[in-house]
């Protein structure tokens, strides 16, 4: 007799059998798993220029390195003088450690990488003469650190949803060049240190503040100029900071446009030229786009010059050669880099504008046209405001609602007296008077001669003065013919004629004699 449960033993032996195998075909795979987060990813460049380890994606090429594969972890630079160019791949962390370290390095240039998801994303420290060029960087708690390190570009770099977008720290002499530094806490914060550039860049709604100017030992001496602080908390915020220079620069609806704190001693111009501020309500009644009363931030401090529109500054290449264009505009500059030229846009009900012109390019007298297509018809008026003998600033205003392509060109001169049609309709009719005058005079010549001949006769007849005509005729023919036959050996046949013969010929021979005997 057979049991139930001797029935179901075989199923249960198998179904054990492949749950056994199932595990230990995990266990392996599990164990390599936890290795590999265990070791990791840190890409070495050592000192000796060799990649560490060998398998990372990077090529070397001379002093060149370039990715050519997102990594992971950290990027670790031991070598000097070397270019790395991201070429748009990905260095991507958990939230903690270093994208790109350079802590001692010299010479170093950085490019073309994305970096995501670190503590620091770059990070610079007792680092000199180093580059940091054309990088994207988001979601880190510092984007680029520098901490006692010197004369470093951190340069056309993008930089995103960071606590800090660009951080230094007792770092000198160091610039910071036309980033876009957006929707961080702090977009940058400078701490104890001085003489560094902070210019060109686009600081926008970064929450607490645009630039945090930091020294608890009074530090200072920093030059911005040329960036747009828009949109955020504070503009600029200097705690502890004097004697910078601060011009050119666009404050536009910030929370508080500058917050100043035991920072006095500042300029806020440039000798002759200050910022724009939105929320600045003074007049130009000159109108060389500078108000006429100055824009007040606290006691100590005020921008006497202040702008009346924002400060545009564009490139425009002529041949080989690259100028410079710097703007004053209450409406939207945007040029294409091809000439002169430029489109207004967002038009106001009275748009102006003021822009500097070096003298090498064009010298007035100007002609300020609009299209398209370029009317030369009805050019805008201008004024210079001033010249220094290498430029010109030159105020318009624009008086249309349309969006339009400003060009500045010379004038276009009126042709000359010569090219107008009705001075060679006078040459004409002076050439056939003149022709017709000394053939007349020619023939009164003739005519006076015989005269002379026939000076006992009373009076010439019609019959003989036609003679003598005729024969005078006959004999200017005969000398052009032999003229030509002499000098070009050419020889033409006509028909001799008498004048008795033209007489019978034309049929007027009776009416000749007719009044000859009248």
């Amino acid at each position: 007799m057979i049991l139930k449960g001797e029935a179901k033993c075989p199923l249960i032996k198998i179904i054990c059998t492949a749950s056994l195998f199932l595990l230990l075909l995990y266990i392996p795979l599990s164990v390599v798993s936890v290795c590999r987060a265990e070791i990791g990813n840190t890409v070495y460049i050592r000192a000796d220029g060799s990649v560490d380890p060998p398998t990372a994606p990077l090529v070397k090429e001379d002093d060149v390195y370039v990715l050519t594969a997102d990594i992971s972890d950290t990027l670790v630079i031991e070598r000097d003088y070397i270019v790395v160019d991201g070429a748009g791949y990905t260095i991507r962390g958990i939230g903690k450690g270093v994208g790109l370290d350079l802590s001692g390095r010299i010479g170093v240039t950085i490019r073309n990488f994305r970096i995501l998801n670190f503590t620091v994303g770059i990070k610079l420290e007792n680092s000199a003469n180093n580059n940091i060029l054309k990088n994207s960087i988001t979601n880190c708690q510092e984007g680029v650190r520098l901490n006692l390190s010197e004369d470093n570009n951190i340069a056309s770099n993008f930089i995103k949803n960071n606590s800090y977008g660009v951080y230094l720290v007792s770092s000198d002499n160091n610039r910071v060049v036309n980033n876009t530094v957006v929707y961080n806490w702090y977009g940058i914060r400078v701490v104890n240190s001085s003489n560094c550039h902070i210019y060109q860049n686009n600081v926008t709604r970064n929450d607490s503040a645009g630039i945090f100017l930091n020294s608890y030992l009074s530090m200072g001496n920093f030059s911005l100029y040329e960036n747009e602080v828009s949109d955020n908390g504070v503009g600029i915020w200097f705690w502890n900071s004097s004697n910078n220079i601060i011009y050119h620069n666009n404050f536009v609806n910030n929370t508080i446009q500058v917050s100043l704190y035991n920072s006095g001693d500042n300029r806020w111009d440039n000798g002759f030229e200050g910022n724009y501020w939105s929320d600045y309500r003074g007049n130009d009644a000159n109108k060389d786009a500078i108000g006429d009363s100055p824009y007040s931030i606290d006691e100590g401090n005020q921008d006497v010059y202040p702008l009346m529109g924002k400060f545009v500054e564009f490139t425009i290449k002529i041949g080989d050669t690259l100028y410079k264009i710097e703007t004053v505009c209450n409406s939207t500059v945007f040029s294409e880099g091809n000439g002169l030229s430029f489109w207004l846009r967002n038009i106001r009900n009275s748009t102006f504008c003021r822009i500097c012109i070096p003298n090498v390019l064009i010298e007035p007298p100007y002609m300020i046209i609009v299209g398209p297509p370029y009317g030369y018809d009805n050019p805008l008026d201008y004024r210079i405001v001033w010249e220094n003998g290498t430029h010109s600033w030159v105020y318009f205003e624009y008086p249309y609602q349309d969006d339009a392509l400003i060009a500045i060109v010379r004038p276009v001169r009126p042709f000359p007296f010569w090219f107008q049609w009705w001075f060679w309709g006078l040459c004409i009719l002076a050439i056939l008077l003149t022709v017709s005058l000394g053939k007349y005079f020619q023939q009164r010549k003739i005519i006076n001669m015989y005269k002379e001949q026939f000076k006992n006769i009373r009076q010439i007849s019609h019959f003989d003065m036609a003679r003598i005509l005729f024969e005078a005729d006959v004999r200017r023919c005969r000398e052009k013919l032999e003229m030509l036959r002499r000098k070009y050996g050419i020889k033409v046949r006509h028909r001799e004629e008498t004048f008795e013969d033209l007489l019978k010929r034309t049929g007027i021979e009776r009416k000749f004699k007719e009044r000859s005997q009248k």
